[in-house]
């Protein structure tokens, strides 16, 4: 449609009035809805209902424009006229003006995309740690650590990879493979091996042979104390190690051990209640199997070895070893040493165990 002016020759003449146009006809009905499209759970828009069934409101009729009526004739500007250049300038410097807003806008653009993009690139960077992304196009991603609580809200024990908490019939066990990376440690040691002290824990192994941690402390040379399996006389049992003394570099016990044992008893395939102490007044270990007790010895003391709590290995000549192969569940440290009618009530024996753990884990 024009207004007349790009032609003023056929303009001259007023168009005949258009023919007023039928009324429309009545507007269709709208299909009905179909089924509702699938929405992503949490996504979902809730869509407002038409009330008592309302039909959407119907198109409005289409009246027939006006006649266009010609402008008035306009002579055309005199060849001579000088131009405005006023009027011209200041167009010209508000073009300036419209580029130069433009182009600012622009490179303040690029640099907020750019800070973003920065931005986005070290939260992932500072989410992976250092050496832990991607491992190429479509390589697999870092994941986040398992953990495991502590019931006091103070320890909390890290996953290795190969180890899985799995539900059992009355709760749940620490499962582990038996391999380098099935093992789980604390963040710090909740064990003060200059005072008496407490572990329990109740394990199956599903390993016939070898030696093997359940419960131990310490990353350095060696550890404090480790509860567990070893061989004695050619054979397994369930035994309690201390380190008295620092260990001592191609010495060849690296240190003094004593170790308690409970022997003659089934270490594979059945469910069995370990708990060991330490009593810091008259300076013995002892060991208790299913609530009773197994062996004690005297020692000197414990050599407070550094690093955490582990589950699952122990810390033997500057290495790992001792991988456990099988469950643990219920694992329980006390800042004293319990007396043997307290740890009969573990066993399930008569009697009420007051004393709270300091710490405890896969305890339902």
């Amino acid at each position: 449609m024009t207004d007349g002016t790009e032609h003023p020759d056929a303009a001259t003449t007023p168009a005949p009035p258009a023919a007023t146009p039928a009324p429309p006809a009545a507007t269709p009905a709208l299909p009905a809805a179909g089924p509702p499209r699938p929405t992503v759970p949490g996504q979902a828009r809730q869509q407002p209902a038409l009330s008592g069934g309302a039909a959407p409101p119907s198109q409005r009729a289409l009246s027939q424009p006006p006649p266009l009526q010609p402008p008035p004739p306009q002579s055309p500007p005199s060849p001579s006229a000088e131009p405005d250049w006023a009027a011209l300038a200041e167009r010209n410097a508000a073009g300036l003006r419209r580029r130069r807003r433009l182009r600012t806008g622009g490179i303040a653009a690029a640099l907020c995309l750019l800070m973003a993009g920065a931005g986005l690139l070290g939260s992932r960077q500072a989410a992976t740690g250092p050496g832990e992304g991607p491992a190429g196009p479509g390589g697999p991603t870092a994941e986040l650590p398992a953990l495991l609580a502590d019931h006091s809200g103070r320890n909390t024990v890290v996953l290795a990879p190969a180890a899985h908490v799995q539900e059992v019939p009355g709760g749940h066990v620490l499962r582990l493979a038996g391999t380098p990376e099935s093992f789980a440690r604390a963040a710090d040691q909740p064990v003060d091996v200059g005072r008496g002290f407490t572990v329990s824990a109740w394990v199956y192994s599903d390993a016939p042979t070898g030696s093997r941690a359940v419960v131990s402390q310490g990353d350095g040379p060696a550890y404090s104390f480790e509860l567990g399996r070893t061989d004695v006389a050619g054979r397994p049992a369930w035994s309690f190690r201390v380190r008295t003394a620092e260990p001592v570099p191609g010495a060849a016990d690296e240190g003094a051990t004593v170790q308690v044992a409970a022997e003659g008893a089934a270490t594979a395939g059945t469910w069995a209640l370990l708990t060991a102490s330490y009593d810091a007044g008259p300076h013995t270990v002892a060991l208790y199997l299913d609530g009773r007790p197994a062996a004690s010895a005297p020692v000197p003391g414990i050599w407070p070895a550094p690093g955490p709590l582990q589950l699952g290995r122990s810390r033997q000549h500057g290495d790992w070893g001792g991988p456990w192969s099988g469950a643990i569940g219920r694992v329980m440290l006390w800042d004293q040493a319990l007396d043997p009618a307290q740890v009969a009530a573990l066993g399930g024996a008569a009697g009420t165990l007051t004393a709270r753990p300091t710490a405890s884990w896969l305890v339902d």
